[in-house]
C-alpha cells in the first residue's frame, strides 16, 4: 500500500525520511509514475512551505504473519523482549484506556520501545463484549502498529485478533 502525504515544512528533509527499497518492476513503474507526480506537485509548491512525500507500508493479516513466522520464532521473539525490559533498555508506560461505556466497550493503547533492538511499535487492543452477537465480531481485536524509531515513520500495520 502507498501513502502519499501533503504537508507543511522542509520538504527536502521530509522526503528523505521516507525514502524505501521496492521490490517489484511492477510497483517500480508504478511508483515511478506517482514520483512524477509528486515531483510536479513539489514544483508548483515550490515558492511554499508545503510538500509531499511517499511511503510504502506493510500490510500483513493475521494469517500472513503466521504463514511467516513459527511459534518458536515468536516465543524467542517475546523472551527477548521480556529480557530487554528486565535489563532496563525497554521503554513500556502504562496502557491508556479509552472507555465507550455505552457500547460497552474500550480500546487500549500500548506503546514499545526495544532500545538495544531498535525496535517501536504500538500495540492497539479494543474490548467490546456484545461484538459476537451484535455485528458478528471477535470480542477482541487488536493491531500492531511497527514504527521506525529514527523518525517515526511506520513501516507495518499487523493484525491480530486471537
Amino acid at each position: 500500500m502507498w501513502k502519499v502525504y501533503l504537508g507543511l515544512g522542509d520538504k527536502n528533509s521530509i522526503e528523505s525520511r521516507y525514502h524505501r527499497p521496492f521490490v517489484s518492476r511492477r510497483e517500480r513503474i508504478e511508483l515511478s509514475r506517482v514520483v512524477m507526480a509528486v515531483q510536479k506537485i513539489n514544483k508548483a509548491l515550490e515558492d511554499s512551505l508545503c510538500w509531499v512525500s511517499i511511503i510504502r507500508v506493510l500490510l500483513l493479516s493475521e494469517n500472513e504473519i503466521a504463514e511467516l513466522l513459527s511459534i518458536e520464532e515468536v516465543s524467542v521473539a517475546v523472551e527477548n523482549a521480556f529480557r530487554e525490559k528486565a535489563l532496563g533498555y525497554a521503554q513500556m508506560p502504562p496502557k491508556v484506556y479509552l472507555n465507550f461505556s455505552k457500547y460497552n466497550g474500550d480500546v487500549r493503547a500500548m506503546p514499545a520501545y526495544l532500545e538495544r533492538l531498535d525496535v517501536a511499535s504500538v500495540k492497539i487492543v479494543n474490548s467490546h463484549p456484545e461484538n459476537p452477537g451484535k455485528f458478528n465480531m471477535p470480542t477482541v481485536s487488536a493491531t500492531v502498529l511497527l514504527l521506525d524509531p529514527r523518525n517515526g515513520a511506520l513501516l507495518s500495520i499487523m493484525e491480530e485478533t486471537t
